[in-house]
């Protein structure tokens, strides 16, 4: 090599040991880390860790990918995290500077990897956490994980910490789990531990919280050391985040409509589940309205909701967000509001097909018009 070649390669790599040591540093300044993967529910995991831990005094940070980027600060305060492009793992390498810089003791970063390989090299090479958290393992993103929850088990797996410790809630992989645990060197927590259990069992949380990703949280913060009792109230006062699942009830005319906000739950499995308790809460019945918000990066979710969306449970279907090519033939009685919508005429449509007392269930994807959708029923209707 020539050797005007050889000294911008030597730049380059002593740029690049440099970075690598100054990560190493600022994670040695955080002595607790815990990264957060599965399926659904860990956006609300991480957040109810960083507030139960901060409820026991510890300086907890956080960091959620879910629809909209936040950092959480050790004080409480958020922030959103700007991006010039998709979601990359190399934004978690800000995230621990960040969180080392502002004195954090513990930082809870939740996976924004999909790839199988780059969920390792964000746990081994960025995060190194000693505690691994999986919520679920549930059929998703089977354009790159594969077709069965057993390559989506594998997938989230690679966030196991070598040598550390896995907590989880999943039971029906929880062998496929265990195992890959045991290959990592890495003890094997099942979530709620029998302290949570005991402390949660008569505990009312709200209805935004799914108890199962409490117990998960509650069963991290145990092993962190926090007092259970401590971080249980922390969790349970922690104001919703702007997604959150919600009933709201739309007056219009003197009568009212129920709107779902079901767009974060992403598979039909949990969107279902929420169906069915607000259902029987409200004492609605179906056929329902269904709004199904589709992204065109996300196009595999609209195969796996096809047989809900097609289901006599669905009296109405309206399609927002992204184009779907042939969606005449796939589903010929849906309405399509393609494209930027002005949510004011939007729910005007929605509220036109609607009887009095049905439930209109937005699902899908929340990202977009969606989220859109979800603060325009926040300034308009009551929360039931």
């Amino acid at each position: 090599m020539s050797t005007w070649l050889l000294l911008p390669v030597g730049v380059f790599l002593s740029w690049r040991l440099a970075e690598r040591r100054l990560h190493q540093r600022n994670l040695n300044r955080i002595p607790l880390r815990v990264h957060v993967n599965g399926t659904r529910g860990k956006s609300q995991t991480v957040e109810l860790i960083v507030s139960g831990l901060q409820a026991c005094g510890m300086q907890a940070a956080g960091k959620i990918t879910g629809v909209v980027p936040t950092f959480i600060a050790p004080n409480g305060h958020r922030s959103i995290l700007s991006r010039r492009g998709p979601a990359s793992i190399a934004e978690q390498l800000g995230v621990v500077r960040r969180a080392a810089q502002l004195g954090a003791d513990a930082l809870i970063v939740e996976c924004n990897a999909i790839e199988p390989e780059l969920q390792r090299a964000s746990q081994d090479m960025i995060v190194r956490a000693q505690i691994g958290a999986i919520t679920n393992v549930r059929q998703d993103h089977t354009d790159v994980l594969g077709p069965s929850e057993e390559n989506t088990a594998r997938a989230l797996a690679m966030t196991i910490p070598a040598g550390g410790t896995l907590v989880t809630r999943e039971e029906h992989r929880l062998d496929q789990l265990r195992e890959r645990a045991d290959a990592r060197g890495a003890s094997c927590v099942e979530a709620p531990s029998p302290a949570v259990r005991k402390i949660s069992a008569d505990c009312t949380i709200p209805h935004w919280i799914r108890r199962d990703n409490l117990e998960l949280a509650l069963t991290v913060c145990e092993i962190a050391g926090a007092d259970l009792a401590m971080a249980l109230e922390g969790m349970i006062h922690a104001a919703p985040p702007r997604a959150a699942w919600c009933v709201r009830r739309v007056a219009r005319l003197g009568q009212h409509t129920y709107f779902l906000n079901a767009f974060s739950a992403n598979d039909p499995e949990s969107t279902e589940r929420l169906i069915r308790e607000t259902t029987y809460r409200l004492g609605v019945h179906q056929p329902h309205l269904v709004v199904f918000n589709h992204r065109a990066d996300r196009s595999f979710r609209l195969d796996s909701f096809a047989s809900l969306l097609t289901s006599s449970a669905v009296d109405r279907l309206f399609l927002i967000g992204d184009h779907i090519p042939g969606w005449r033939r796939r589903f010929p009685h849906a309405v399509s509001f393609a494209g930027k919508l002005d949510m004011t005429w939007l729910l005007d449509q929605l509220l036109d097909q609607a009887p009095p007392g049905v439930l209109i269930v937005g699902m899908g994807n929340i990202g977009g018009p969606g989220l859109e959708l979800v603060d325009h029923l926040e300034s308009l209707g009551e929360e039931v």
